[in-house]
């Protein structure tokens, strides 16, 4: 986690978490009962997910956000598992840069 002149920044694989001053999106993203996933790995399958209460996801035409009603503990099976401080984040679609310098989506 890093603190940028106050913004929070954590980063776990292909999720990026931005901190923001509130959520503007209003429709939310269905989740299953057990779970809110930020993102799903495409290659292994596992996913980066909070396993509580804590968390809802909202989607909107540009950015998907998330909102913590309480601190939680982002988990995916290959990663370190960081706490996210309550709040609002911003969910921002990583991207790099093939050698033809063609954008792709980052794949975990």
């Amino acid at each position: 986690m890093k603190k940028d002149n106050e913004r929070i920044i954590i980063r776990q694989g292909d999720v990026l978490l931005v901190s923001n001053k509130g959520i503007e999106n209003t429709e939310k993203e269905n989740g299953d009962q057990h779970r809110t996933v930020l993102a799903h790995g495409e290659v292994t399958g596992h996913a980066h997910a909070f396993y509580d209460d804590s968390a809802t996801v909202y989607k909107g035409e540009k950015i998907r956000q998330l909102k913590l009603v309480t601190e939680g503990l982002l988990k995916h099976e290959e990663h370190s598992h960081p706490v996210v401080p309550k709040g609002s984040y911003d969910l921002p679609r990583q991207t790099q840069w093939t050698d033809d310098n063609e954008p792709i989506k980052v794949a975990d």
